[in-house]
């Protein structure tokens, strides 16, 4: 039954996704959705979603000039974000962790005499490959290529390329200090 609900929610979330954005957004079929789902498109911003895709509560995929491209089988857990002002691509049978953030830009900060929110972005496109798996609370940045079969830890900042069928993991230190 719940499966069902979810499988309504998406229908829903198709419909009226297609009333207010028309050809910006495409699903190639009726996504599993749970509750507080964002979808943003702006100027010339477009979403294209494979088939079967899943997600849980606030996911949000904002593609304000840029385009998302999410393939089939995809699954996104909890509070997972997509940002896009040029291009964020992501491979089929792709399962993200709860709180995974993907930019594909970053503001501009060199000019010390103005301000950091006027000095724009530096925009670069993500693509993803198959087969990955990212781990909770992995942030992946501008300009970054993950091959295929690979898997993030948690707990990463993904700033570089990574090869495919690689394992990637956070390195944990410790220092401890008396008080």
């Amino acid at each position: 039954m719940k499966k069902v609900h979810r499988r309504i929610k998406g229908f829903i979330c198709v419909v009226i996704s297609k009333l207010i954005y028309r050809s910006k957004i495409s699903f190639s079929s009726i996504p599993v959705l749970e509750d507080k789902i964002h979808l943003y498109i702006s100027k010339n911003g477009n979403i294209k979603i494979g088939k079967n895709l899943s997600a849980r509560r606030d996911f949000e995929i904002r593609a304000s000039s840029g385009s998302i491209l999410i393939g089939g089988g995809c699954f996104f857990n909890n509070n997972c974000t997509l940002v896009s002002l040029k291009g964020i691509k992501i491979g089929e049978n792709c399962i993200f962790g709860e709180n995974v953030l993907i930019y594909d830009h970053d503001h501009r900060f060199r000019e010390r005499r103005g301000l950091i929110k006027d000095q724009g972005f530096v925009i670069k496109e993500v693509v993803l490959g198959n087969n990955i798996w990212i781990g909770s609370n992995v942030t992946i940045l501008k300009g970054v290529h993950i091959g295929d079969n690979s898997v993030i830890g948690a707990n990463c900042v993904i700033y570089k390329d990574v090869p495919e069928n690689t394992l990637v993991r956070a390195i944990r230190s410790y220092d401890f200090i008396k008080i």
